[in-house]
């Protein structure tokens, strides 16, 4: 299937997907992965196959510095600013 056509069936979707879309609980996510891995906020964070960013955003308000890996960056137009001809990787920090 061609990239247009994923493009014309997310077209003016974003937003809605965005809203309605489950969260990841901070306070759940967090202490797991503190205990799991000794994380802490000045870590630098990869997040593959980010989708449309959630994940992301729990790491970016803990301080972290998130490196966004989209599969299917074209969905993230409406969050990230990323339009579909640029590379799906991005950096952030909060």
């Amino acid at each position: 299937m061609e990239m247009s056509v994923h493009v014309e069936r997310f077209s003016g979707r974003v937003a809605e997907y965005a809203q309605y879309r489950e969260r990841y609980d901070p306070f759940v996510a967090l202490p797991l992965l503190e205990k799991w891995c000794g994380l802490v906020p000045d870590w630098t964070v990869a997040d593959i196959a980010a989708g449309t960013g959630t994940l992301s955003d729990v790491f970016l308000a803990n301080g972290h510095r998130v490196i966004a890996v989209g599969t299917r960056y074209w969905i993230n137009a409406g969050r990230f600013g990323a339009r579909p001809s640029e590379k799906p990787v991005r950096s952030f920090e909060h």
